[in-house]
């Protein structure tokens, strides 16, 4: 296996240098050919039932006036009853026949099953699901004092889209509907500060795309939205501060979105809209964080700059290496492989014999030292545990490998109860200190972000580059919608409110 592997790392990059320049004009006419025959057979969307999570502002709001405009039926979800009265009433003058209002917070299980049987009970179908509720958060891992209080993000942005696009399956089989998710453009182009919104999204990405692989052709398609910088309550500035409390502070808005222009809502509704209608499986909107991406990770595949980069390899004898999942599999090898270089280990897992014949093993293989630590990582205040404990054991930590898991072996649209699946969520959602590989854009966009976004711990936001350049040249006029700017947006809701 490891020759097969030697073999295919030596023989794919000149392969895919080679196919790049031979199957991308052609790949990319081809999509133009699909483009045209999609928007001539794209889908009329009068009188059938669309749910928008997320509704009362911002992108949903805007995207229930395009499904409006074409005649569509409305169910609006939110947690704002008095704003989501006002979007449907000017939904109902753009056009829509009928609409309906569902008080309701994504995140309880209990009200995503509510919007769902609302809908199904007063119209009697569903054909298109847009997931768009979420909020944002906005502080480094470190600069946290409770990291507990980013579940909310977790909630609404990956659970609240899970549960009802469970509740609504059954639903869009009958009608052959779509779903249309709300991700972004930070699943692959990381912005610092949104460590946890950041993984949100890629968790929604991956769930999307394993969904349009698991349903098949029982639904109309899925197609998976990653919008750069919007206009939006979001790029108003509002984060999550706490558990329960939305806060808006537009100094930190301003240093992380800088200079880059923020895009009108209305303009997104319509792309949004539109390829749902054309039956696309993904859209960016802009397009251009999308083209930037895929143009970083060609000249780093084209230059063959990752190689050069791993050969600048670090050695790791005498360092601390912590471990999760240890006791078996990917975890269990990791261990073999860092004790070979000499590197200390801590090792961690919930079954204490087989990780005890694990540190057996390592011990032999030549690791100076072992510390085993029976732990389950699910709970915040075990992994704050064995962290403390094994700093103070070797007083110092320099890799921290986030290997636990476990995996559900069962179709999504069969599960009975989706809250079977959290606790895979707990375990796999650790955020890594440091990753063993990175993906092909960071290196160059981490550097950048880093670069002009962070600022030292303890330091205001307005002392960051980022929100300096901002201020100096007066760019925010041009680039930002006049509904961003305004300063007295700065109150603070619940997240409940």
């Amino acid at each position: 296996m490891d020759i097969i592997y030697s073999f295919l790392n030596l023989v794919a990059p000149p392969f895919t240098f080679v196919a790049l320049f031979l199957l991308l004009p052609p790949f990319h006419f081809f999509k133009f050919l699909l483009s045209t025959f999609w928007s001539i057979l794209s889908e009329n969307v009068t009188g059938k039932v669309v749910i928008v999570t997320g509704a009362s502002s911002g992108i949903g709001e805007h995207v229930a006036y395009e499904y409006a405009k074409r005649r569509a039926c409305l169910v609006l979800a939110s947690t704002r009853e008095n704003r989501l009265q006002e979007v449907g009433g000017r939904a109902r003058a753009l056009g829509a026949p009928d609409v309906r209002v569902v008080p309701a917070d994504v995140s309880k299980l209990e009200d995503c099953k509510r919007i769902v049987d609302e809908a199904a009970n007063h119209f009697g179908r569903v054909d298109h699901l847009v997931n768009n509720a979420g909020i944002q958060s906005a502080s480094t891992l470190e600069e946290a004092t409770d990291i507990t209080n980013f579940r909310p993000v977790m909630d609404v942005n990956f659970w609240g889209s899970v549960y009802t696009t469970r509740f609504a399956i059954p639903h869009l089989r009958n009608s052959h509907g779509k779903i249309i998710g709300m991700a972004s453009s930070a699943a692959w182009l990381p912005m610092p500060r949104m460590s946890i919104y950041n993984a949100s999204k890629a968790a929604l990405i991956s769930f999307y795309d394993t969904l349009r692989i698991e349903l098949g052709s029982d639904i109309g398609g899925i197609t998976v939205v990653t919008p750069g910088f919007i206009e939006s309550e979001m790029t108003q500035g509002e984060f999550l501060k706490n558990e329960d409390q939305i806060e808006v502070d537009q100094d930190m808005r301003d240093a992380q979105v800088s200079i880059i222009p923020v895009g009108r809502a209305e303009a997104c509704a319509k792309a949004i809209v539109k390829s749902a209608c054309r039956g696309e499986k993904y859209l960016t909107e802009p397009s251009w964080p999308g083209e930037s991406e895929t143009l970083s990770k060609k000249i780093l595949d084209i230059s063959g700059a990752r190689g050069f980069l791993s050969l600048l390899s670090e050695d790791v004898a005498g360092k601390v290496v912590l471990i999760t999942g240890a006791s078996s599999g990917i975890g269990e090898h990791l261990a073999y492989q860092y004790a070979r270089r000499g590197a200390c280990l801590v090792l961690v897992a919930r079954k204490e014999k087989s990780i005890q014949e694990v540190a057996d093993r390592v011990r032999s293989l030549g690791s100076p030292e072992v510390l085993v630590i029976r732990a389950d990582v699910s709970k915040v205040e075990v992994c704050k545990s064995f962290v403390d404990e094994a700093v103070e054991h070797f007083r110092r930590l320099d890799h921290l490998v986030n290997n636990a898991g476990i995996t559900p072996v069962r179709m999504f649209k069969d599960s009975t109860d989706i809250t079977n699946f959290v606790p895979v969520m707990v375990q796999m959602s650790v955020i890594p200190v440091e990753s063993a590989e990175r993906c092909a854009n960071a290196i160059i966009v981490e550097w950048c972000s880093h670069l002009l976004l962070i600022t030292k711990p303890g330091t205001s936001e307005r002392e960051a580059p980022s929100k300096k350049i901002l201020d100096l040249t007066g760019a925010k006029k041009f680039l930002y919608p006049t509904s961003i700017q305004s300063p007295e947006l700065k109150v603070d809701r619940s997240v409940k409110a």
